[in-house]
């Protein structure tokens, strides 16, 4: 049902909205019904609600439509994944780096967008320098 979903990002959604475009072939676009059915775990709303914050952050593109059913903009189409958000992306790729992020963003209570992206780029960072014996 509408208005359920608190105005919470979930990362686990972010994440999974993301890998789920990145399946998508060049030039196709996605609506959150399609995300919904195949991203089951998370109602539409939830995944609707991360993706307008997913474009606020510029990681993906989306159309939006005023609808004369819903007091605000709704999402058309989701268009592509951003550079900015397939850099994100490749970062938490690997479920080991997300499991670490997630467990850093929670100890320091930080779970924005962006302190997740920095969580990332820190924890990738040290599993580069481990692998060269820089550490």
């Amino acid at each position: 049902m509408k208005g359920e979903i608190p105005m919470k990002l979930n990362p686990n959604c972010v994440r999974a909205v993301l890998l789920e475009l990145e399946k998508l072939p060049y030039q196709e676009s996605a609506t959150i019904t399609e995300l919904s059915t195949v991203l089951s775990d998370y109602s539409e709303d939830e995944i609707s609600y991360t993706c307008f914050k997913l474009s606020e952050a510029n990681y993906i593109d989306i159309s939006i439509i005023k609808s004369i059913n819903a007091p605000g903009p709704v999402i058309r189409s989701i268009n592509d994944i951003t550079y900015y958000g397939h850099e994100f992306l490749n970062n938490i790729h690997s479920d080991t780096v997300w499991n670490d992020v997630k467990a850093v963003g929670s100890k320091i209570g930080a779970t924005s967008i962006s302190a997740f992206t920095q969580i990332a780029t820190g924890v990738v960072t040290t599993l580069i320098q481990k692998q060269l014996g820089l550490q």
